[in-house]
């Protein structure tokens, strides 16, 4: 069985680096998917560096967010 961790993510630059690191290290069998919600600043690059694969929700907000998995 494969474990997804889904992270949402918006202007979470100086944070989501750690945030993924620290999920692949407690679980490295998992696949970390961050949810980028239109940020401005460069989380979804950080993100990708750190090892998560990222995904793109336009639409703003909580009740907007769908799993593309």
């Amino acid at each position: 069985m494969k474990t997804a961790i889904l992270v949402p993510c918006y202007n979470e630059s100086a944070t989501i680096e750690k945030v993924v690191k620290d999920f692949k290290e407690i679980m490295p069998h998992a696949d970390v998917y961050v949810y980028d919600n239109n940020s401005t600043d460069s989380s979804d690059e950080i993100a990708r560096k750190a090892g998560a694969i990222v995904k793109y929700e336009y639409k703003q907000g909580k009740k907007c967010c769908k799993i593309n998995v």
